[in-house]
């Protein structure tokens, strides 16, 4: 019996050891701007050393809320703009496809006008073929040369929960490329963003990479000129409709020097953006730029081979969100790279970096509500949680000791092991502990001795009745068990479903209740459980003192 105590007592110590180590990177000072724990060096060459710790929430370590609403409304719209630019092209018109007149309706409805029979009978063809799939289409009766298309209910639900997902998947990208600790960004149905933001009070540097489209087009420019006058005459008095006219500002005044003629159809669009990093270098002297790359293959860097290839001597325009951000001379064909200059901080830089990787947002954001939570208030929940954990743990240690003696003191030591065991938990998986989370461990401590008062109490039930301590012990525990699982699967499975039906702290408060069970079971049954057998294997004689 003493050999299985000693092996029991073993795996214990080696439990709580691994505990501990798990615990440093959490006790160490963390660094103010990421959250992340100051580790010294050789643990960090040491991967088999836990590296994650428990980083704190947005209500006890302060930052920003923010609330946005995704413009869905605005799908309809942007899809009919698709359709029209796609027949209104000059791939159509070169087919002998003419659009005389179009007008695009909130609602989803587009009112195509064609120039004559042969484009109307060719291009409602054309569009039966290629949008019938998500657009109803049919005749205008009062007008044989106009159709009406009509986006699809369905379709439209399938657009709305796509352009959600991607929104919410782009979003957290840029905001995990930031290099930021647990952080939270979460939809609230139907079309609420929420982020979360902790140790940051930057709210207008966060709200313009969060907000940016990030729209970026290459651009062949066809002609340029002083003046809007002055490039209008070039071009005979008529700018074409498939051309737009750009503003080209100094990239040190912000003046504009330039305007540029550029087709309405990008060459090449931010899609084909591979990589994007801040760098110094360009025109201006250690200027910060933004050097990007584009994806390998026909499609995008031999496109781009192709394109600069064929236009050497030409500028070459690259448009961010319809700014022009730089138009440098093509000196040679360039495979699959370039770099955008502008009036760059190295911030701003690092922003639009960032954001070029992660792709564009397909629909607009509204912000709707910022909250900055201050430092010191996280402070003060934090003293005022350590403040209930500890009355609440000394109540508890005081009224079992003094209530069930040396069995009282056997279950408090297990309390304490409880609470290691939680926090270890948590930093092993990286969790965030907010106010909530610190409720549900104070809760724990409360919830942990419940089951080693169902066990003493049926303990001194066999006591009374003229056991033997090994038996009155051996038939305490054999009796709750089932009381205590019973217990603790309940109470686990009602954590389960609050995990996964709630959100923020609702979810933490979740996860400290169910690892707070997990190890209340296995401390009451397991724990305790050789403290009892190694009093009683060292003093065999000796009468429980319960």
């Amino acid at each position: 019996m003493i050999k299985s105590i000693s092996v029991r007592l073993g795996i214990l110590a080696v439990v709580v050891l691994v505990a501990l180590i798990t615990l440093y990177p959490t006790m160490v000072q963390k660094d103010p701007a990421t959250g992340k724990a100051i580790v010294p060096d050789w643990w960090t060459k040491l991967r088999f050393l836990p590296q994650k710790s428990i980083s704190l929430g947005l209500d006890l370590r302060g930052g920003i809320y923010l609330v946005y609403t995704i413009k869905l409304d605005e799908l309809p719209k942007m899809e009919g703009e698709n359709l029209v630019q796609t027949i209104d092209s000059e791939q159509y018109q070169a087919e002998g496809i003419k659009v005389a007149n179009s007008n695009i309706q909130k609602e989803g409805v587009v009112r195509l006008t064609f120039a004559d029979q042969n484009s109307f009978q060719k291009g409602g063809k054309k569009a039966t073929d290629f949008f019938n799939k998500v657009w109803d289409i049919e005749a205008d009766k009062n007008d044989p040369l106009t159709m009406i298309f009509t986006i699809k209910p369905v379709e439209l639900a399938k657009l709305r929960e796509n352009a959600v997902q991607q929104v919410r998947r782009t979003v957290s990208n840029r905001i995990d490329a930031w290099g930021l600790a647990e952080t939270s960004v979460q939809m609230k149905p139907p079309d609420q963003l929420i982020i979360e933001l902790p140790g940051i009070t930057e709210t207008k540097r966060v709200d313009d990479v969060i907000k940016t489209t990030a729209n970026l087009e290459l651009k062949i420019v066809q002609d340029s000129g002083d003046t809007k006058e002055d490039l209008s005459q070039k071009q005979g008095g008529r700018i074409s409709r498939f051309m737009d006219m750009y503003e080209y500002k100094n990239a040190r005044t912000g003046i504009v020097t330039q305007y540029l003629l550029m087709k309405k159809e990008p060459d090449i669009t931010g899609e084909c953006i591979a990589s994007a990093r801040m760098g110094y270098g360009g025109k201006l002297t250690a200027a910060p730029v933004v050097y990007f790359s584009l994806k390998p293959g026909s499609e995008c860097s031999g496109r781009f081979s192709r394109l600069t290839g064929g236009n050497i001597g030409k500028q070459l325009a690259i448009v961010l969100d319809n700014n022009v951000m730089s138009a440098p001379v093509i000196r040679d064909r360039i495979a699959d790279n370039g770099v955008i200059e502008g009036r760059f901080t190295p911030e701003e830089a690092t922003d639009l970096s960032i954001v070029l990787t992660t792709g564009s947002l397909k629909v607009p954001l509204a912000k709707d509500r910022v909250e900055v939570v201050g430092p010191s208030l996280g402070r003060d929940h934090i003293r005022r949680g350590e403040l209930a954990l500890l009355v609440g743990s000394i109540l508890v240690v005081v009224f079992m000791a003094g209530y069930y003696k040396v069995a009282g003191v056997m279950a408090d030591v297990a309390v304490l092991f409880n609470i290691v065991l939680i926090l270890a938990s948590l930093a092993t998986f990286g969790a965030t502990l907010t106010l909530p989370g610190l409720a549900g461990v104070v809760l724990t401590v409360g919830m942990a001795v419940d089951a080693n008062v169902l066990i003493n109490e049926r303990i001194r039930e066999e006591t009374r009745s003229g056991k033997t301590p090994q038996m009155a012990v051996g038939l305490g525990y054999g009796r709750a068990f089932i009381t205590i699982l019973d217990s603790h699967v309940t109470a686990f499975i009602t954590g389960v479903v609050l995990y996964f039906n709630g959100t923020g702290p609702i979810k933490g408060f979740a996860i400290t209740l169910m690892f707070g069970i997990f190890f209340s079971f296995f401390t009451a049954i397991y724990v305790t459980r050789i403290m009892f057998d190694y009093r009683l294997g060292k003093y065999p004689g000796e009468a429980l003192s319960i």
